[in-house]
């Protein structure tokens, strides 16, 4: 009797983890494939900064497809999946049968996460996250070490074009959120080649 019921546990500790590698097996392939799909050419990083953003005005086609295929389908597949699995294999007492379908799940899960793995593209991102440059420590200059001289004839006229400036580092007065402002640097400069070069 005591052996029965040991093995009854085991059988339902089999069953619950199959259940979860299903379901994580349903869900890797799908993403993996919606990302393939929709985002072959983005980035991991570009993914994390959009799934970082509020939603606000997004299409919601796109919402509804990432909820389709990586929240409905792999639902669906689970339940259909696990119930022929359950009807087929875990309502028989043949262990070999159970040892078996516990194997293929477990692989099935294994190159489905590898999908998802290439998929989203993470394998650089978590390279970049390990690796250390010395972009700053090979190109850094101190304004302060740094005298600008322009010749008295002017030749050219140089543009620099700032795009997407953030101004939450300016002073209050000017639409930022410190007291005292921390671009005063940038501004100075900047004013101060215009009048070198305009003047």
């Amino acid at each position: 009797m005591e052996i029965m019921r040991q093995n009854k546990w085991k059988r339902y500790v089999v069953i619950i983890i199959s259940v979860i590698l299903i379901l994580l097996t349903c869900l890797f392939f799908f993403s993996g494939f919606y990302l393939q799909s929709n985002f072959a050419n983005v980035s991991f990083e570009q993914i994390l900064f959009n799934l970082a953003q509020p939603l606000g005005n997004a299409d919601k086609k796109i919402v509804m497809k990432g909820i389709f295929w990586c929240v409905v389908l792999p639902i669906i597949s689970t339940v259909l999946l696990f119930w022929g699995l359950y009807k087929t294999v875990f309502t028989t007492q043949n262990n070999k049968k159970i040892l078996i379908s516990t194997i293929i799940v477990v692989l099935c899960f294994s190159l489905s996460s590898f999908y998802l793995f290439k998929a989203s593209k993470i394998g650089p991102y978590l390279t970049a996250q390990q690796g250390s440059g010395t972009i700053y420590q090979d190109y850094y200059v101190d304004p302060k070490t740094v005298h600008f001289s322009f010749p008295e004839q002017k030749r050219n006229l140089i543009y620099i074009y700032m795009e997407s400036m953030e101004q939450t580092y300016d002073d209050i007065n000017n639409g930022g959120d410190f007291e005292k402002s921390l671009l005063d640097r940038l501004r100075s400069s900047v004013k101060l080649s215009c009048n070198q070069l305009f003047l």
